[in-house]
């Protein structure tokens, strides 16, 4: 119990008022898109966990694992129920367990003292051939996706690609 109590006082942290506004603000405007669109409970669920892992990812905070978990669980079953196949094995086979991989690398560098991950950053090498990589992989699958017959290849293969790489360089700090 005591390392909860820890864990959640870490989390409550470092925050400033801007940043807790941002926090507020965000979530309401997700909550209210969801009623107005008659969202299920579990879209809600989904949507606000979502946004919440995003913006505690951004401050550095190791809760958003916990919330990127809750998110990636609520969206495999709705992706299910929507036979989005592709995207349920997305999710499955990388978003789950690259929520656990990130928990544990951000384990080992946790700042005491802010609550928070302590963060690298990229060297201009090390930015450009991710870049460089990132749109390789891009149009690759875009081509292996129009060779598929899918929808838009190029932007769905855009959007798949970046959120991977994004995910490699988050848990990376």
């Amino acid at each position: 119990m005591h390392k909860i109590k820890r864990f959640i006082s870490s989390e409550c942290r470092g925050w400033k008022a801007l940043e807790v506004v941002w926090l507020i603000i965000a979530s309401m405007v997700i909550l209210a898109l969801s009623i107005y669109w008659k969202d299920n409970w579990v879209g809600i669920t989904s949507a606000l966990t979502g946004v919440w892992c995003v913006i505690l990812t951004g401050k550095g905070k190791r809760s958003s694992f916990i919330f990127g978990m809750v998110n990636v669980i609520c969206y495999i079953y709705l992706a299910l129920n929507a036979k989005f196949y592709g995207e349920v094995m997305l999710n499955t086979l990388y978003y789950v367990p690259m929520n656990v991989v990130g928990w544990i690398a951000w384990s080992k560098y946790m700042n005491d003292d802010t609550g928070e991950v302590s963060k690298q950053t990229l060297s201009g090498k090390t930015s450009f051939i991710t870049y460089a990589l990132t749109a390789i992989g891009i149009v690759v699958y875009g081509y292996v996706l129009k060779i598929m017959g899918g929808n838009l290849p190029y932007i769905d293969s855009m959007s798949t690609i970046v959120a991977i790489v994004a995910q490699i360089l988050s848990v990376k700090r």
